[in-house]
């Protein structure tokens, strides 16, 4: 009986350590990059969920999210503070990334639907960008996302998010 629980232990063991796969988790996570200045960030993860760009009737940009096992939704929010007394002083961006759920798999290389959302009170800038050249890679328990410069004085460039 002794010798049949080592051996159960030690395939257990075995199978625990040929995984590498790290697999997403709905909820909220740790920012490591910096939040610029005057505001506050997000991270949050929708597991088994995909999405799918709209355009609509003048030429915007949206989406929308679906339900897709074996996907996964990564959305970064900067929301900065608002001053009371000004009536149109909000301004945020949002980075949303679709990717697999195995996200230890992620590289440059990676296929990934990026977008860039600006909201703000600046005419003819406010809305979603479908981003081309940006990319997300797994490190060292870390997501990294770049996104490239899509609008003039961008806040939105690195970020680092600990997915442990």
């Amino acid at each position: 009986m002794k010798k049949l629980t080592i051996v159960l232990a030690f395939a257990a063991m075995l199978s625990a350590c040929g995984s590498q796969k790290t697999l997403l988790q709905s909820g909220k996570y740790n920012l490591q990059s910096e939040c610029p200045a005057n505001g506050d960030c997000t991270f949050i993860v929708a597991k088994d969920s995909s999405m799918t760009l709209v355009e609509d009737g003048v030429g915007k940009m949206r989406y929308n999210m679906t339900s897709h096992e074996g996907k996964s939704i990564l959305t970064y929010k900067y929301n900065k503070k608002s001053d009371p007394r000004a009536q149109d002083d909000f301004y945020s961006e949002e980075v949303i990334i679709e990717t697999n759920s195995d996200i230890a798999s992620l590289n440059k290389d990676s296929e990934i639907k990026m977008l860039f959302g600006v909201f703000c009170y600046c005419k003819g800038v406010a809305g979603y960008y479908e981003v081309k050249d940006g990319y997300a890679e797994y490190r060292d328990g870390k997501v990294i996302i770049t996104v490239p410069k899509v609008i003039e004085n961008q806040k939105t460039n690195i970020i680092i998010a600990d997915i442990k």
